[in-house]
């Protein structure tokens, strides 16, 4: 379901190939963040967003920031908006912000 909505906002947004990259890499850090949240909650035994003291704290300034470099890695579809530009710059880091979530 993710993967669609993503596709019919990049084609809303323009017939650019890395904007349809970005959008269709979302889908991978979503399950990627519902798994990670899955398994703090069952190692911790309660959701992220109720777990207190600096462990919380830890983890869910940890999800932030990890979110907004994603965000940024993403976001360079949009800058660059070719796929071979896009393409050419994940590739200049190595993928990573592709790897991590799997």
């Amino acid at each position: 379901r993710n993967a669609w909505t993503m596709l019919a906002s990049a084609y809303w947004h323009g017939l650019h190939g890395g904007q349809h990259l970005a959008f269709l890499s979302v889908p991978l850090w979503l399950a990627a963040e519902a798994a990670a949240e899955g398994a703090v909650a069952d190692y911790f035994g309660v959701p992220l967003e109720r777990l207190g003291g600096w462990r919380g704290s830890l983890l869910r300034g940890g999800q932030w920031f990890l979110k907004m470099r994603a965000f940024e890695y993403l976001s360079m579809g949009f800058v660059l908006r070719g796929a071979a530009a896009t393409l050419r710059f994940w590739a200049s880091v190595h993928f990573c912000l592709h790897v991590v979530p799997l």
